[in-house]
């Protein structure tokens, strides 16, 4: 169970507040609590390694080992190989396309087959297989994941003829990348066979002999610059050949917020998703008139009279809006009185994209005449401080986490109890190391 990020930043804000000792912003908090993080994740494999040299036990609930593998567990992966460079060399998995859906068919496609894609954000590298169907998009499978891609990024998928329509993809979900390197297998062996990693000189002594050459029930792999070169070649090479068994980095903590109205900061729990909706007004160019009312604006794919809805052109998906008139009617709509806010965060939205309001789409001459916006950076979470990540080791580990940002912040608990427990702690450690 994770870690709430609120709970721990509160308790740290007492504690500093009772030392006498400052104030943590946000950005320290979250960029201290990051690397505490990070270092009780590494820890738990130092811890493993120790533990495997101690005398074990099987009686439940007393098995250090599997304590730690529990931990281990939510971080650990299987995925594909992310790109394939010539007939056997695998790239292992990174931050690359794992799953995405069409948005658009686009038109002009002369044929299915390998298609590049591009996108806005900082992506790059993702090629899909494109079924084509009378010359539109009809299905798009991952090929190459790419990398540095982010949910909600929205891709064109090349076309041959540039006079016609790209259609696009929207990137639903990603494949995290490898931190710790574990095991790989080979899909293109009987039953999928571990793949034995073997250095230059061992692969070199392995190939001369007839007995010991690479098959594909018994592959063999050198590993060089984060890529798997594996033996035998194949003809077909696939991203699918070889599979990955690996350890995630934890995701980085977030305690987002919002500014009151007494530039105190607010925490907001929304799920940091970079592609969604920040919550708060957007900045529109109001047309025509309309009714005094609040009116609250659910996402569809078109509009229709009087469905009280808005849409967009791009990927985005489950945003609520709240619209806001005041005056008497008919009111002739400007930023004065009437403010368009983001109720619903949604998913999916990039910059550049369009939200519209359409003439009627509330009731009969509401809004007389459509309204629309281009979103920025500031309408996203990504580019926001709101939307918040908490943290990802196991909750049992809280207390630690606390004690650790508060070294960070200069504070030293001195408890003669937890100082006794601590080096108690520290001379077991140093036992087990010389076992």
């Amino acid at each position: 169970m994770a870690i709430n990020v609120n709970t721990v930043y509160n308790t740290v804000l007492t504690i500093l507040n009772k030392e006498q000792r400052g104030y943590l912003t946000p950005d320290e908090f979250n960029q201290v609590g990051s690397q505490v993080q990070l270092e009780l994740f590494e820890k738990y494999f130092e811890d493993y390694n120790q533990y495997i040299r101690m005398p074990k036990t099987d009686v439940e609930f007393a098995s250090k080992i599997d304590h730690i593998l529990e931990e281990i567990q939510i971080f650990e992966l299987t995925n594909n190989s992310s790109k394939v460079i010539g007939s056997n060399t695998y790239l292992q998995p990174d931050d690359g396309v794992l799953t995405a859906s069409i948005i658009s068919a686009g038109s002009g496609y002369a044929s299915s087959g390998l298609k590049q894609t591009t996108t806005t954000g900082l992506g790059t590298g993702c090629t899909v297989n494109a079924i084509v169907n009378n010359g539109l998009l009809s299905s798009v499978a991952i090929v190459d994941n790419g990398k540095n891609y982010v949910v909600g990024d929205v891709l064109k998928v090349s076309l041959t003829n540039g006079n016609q329509t790209q259609g696009t993809i929207v990137v639903n979900s990603l494949a995290d990348k490898l931190y710790r390197f574990g095991s790989a297998y080979y899909n293109k062996g009987v039953n999928s066979p571990e793949i034995e990693i073997v250095t230059s000189r061992e692969y070199t002594s392995q190939t001369l002999s007839p007995l010991t050459q690479p098959s594909t029930s018994f592959p063999i792999a050198k590993y060089n610059n984060n890529n798997l070169i594996v033996y035998p070649k194949t003809i077909t090479p696939s991203t699918s050949d070889v599979y990955f068994n690996y350890i995630r980095k934890p995701k980085n903590i977030r305690w987002g917020y919002k500014i009151g109205e007494l530039g105190q900061y607010i925490y907001d729990p929304t799920v940091y998703n970079p592609s969604s909706l920040a919550l708060g007004d957007l900045q529109i160019v109001f047309n025509g008139t309309g009714l005094n009312g609040i009116y609250t604006l659910n996402q569809t794919a078109s509009a229709s009279a009087g469905s009280s809805s808005f849409q967009t052109d791009g990927a985005g998906i489950n945003a609520k809006l709240s619209l806001s008139i005041t005056g008497v009617n008919p009111v002739t709509l400007s930023p004065s009185n009437a403010v368009l806010s983001v109720t619903g965060s949604g998913t999916g939205f990039a910059i550049g994209d369009t939200l519209t309001i359409a003439a009627d789409s509330i009731a009969a001459g509401n809004p007389s005449s459509n309204l629309s916006m281009i979103l920025t950076e500031d309408n996203l979470l990504g580019g926001s401080t709101q939307g918040s990540i908490d943290f990802e080791i196991d909750s049992n580990q809280q207390y630690l986490v606390i004690l650790e940002i508060l070294k960070y912040a200069g504070v030293i608990i001195r408890d003669p109890q937890i100082i006794q427990a601590v080096s108690q702690e520290l001379a077991q450690d140093e036992v087990n190391s010389k076992r």
